[in-house]
């Protein structure tokens, strides 16, 4: 299974008391039910591995409860902490809105007009009076606003968001 087949669910934020527990924040606010699911895809080394769920328990709509097989204690869950969890792509509901659809493309290249590649998509956030998405470049962080003026076109296939910055505004967060 590769990034290509998936689509970045959430992070795994900390452990939680000391047998191995984990949570997980859902990212995406996707209602599914991941009480029937039998693994989550974890990025490990930019590979997904297959970790089997032995139980979860969603605490609310973007936190959740887990327990995967054969990690068993707060030392085991070491290797796992603030990864990516992943899942097939066929489990992404048909019905999902134009915020959610932009959270399932993080770490998706940001290819703007004038600088070329300026880094990859690392979140969106959801605010008052617009909604901006981060971009992860280097040891920076760049907003951009998540509005069609800005973002130009999507292609899913080469994994790449095309953008087109306000002037200036990209080397503003890169000084």
């Amino acid at each position: 299974m590769t990034q290509n087949d998936c689509f970045c669910l959430g992070k795994i934020l900390k452990s939680f008391g000391y047998k191995g527990d984990v949570m997980i924040l859902v990212q995406i606010g996707l209602a599914m039910d991941y009480e029937k699911m039998e693994s989550f895809f974890v990025e490990i080394d930019n590979k997904l591995v297959p970790f089997f769920i032995e139980s979860i328990d969603s605490r609310s709509e973007d936190l959740m409860l887990a327990h995967f097989e054969d990690i068993n204690s707060s030392d085991d869950t070491q290797l796992i902490l603030g990864k990516n969890v992943w899942l097939p792509q066929e489990l992404l509901p048909a019905n999902i809105d134009d915020q959610k659809a932009l959270r399932l493309l993080i770490g998706f290249n940001v290819i703007d007009k004038e600088k070329g590649n300026i880094g990859q998509l690392d979140g969106y956030i959801h605010m008052t009076h617009q909604d901006v998405i981060r971009i992860k470049s280097g040891k920076h962080e760049i907003l951009l606003p998540a509005v069609a003026e800005v973002i130009s076109r999507i292609d899913r296939r080469k994994k790449e968001i095309h953008v087109n910055a306000p002037e200036g505004l990209i080397d503003f967060y890169l000084q």
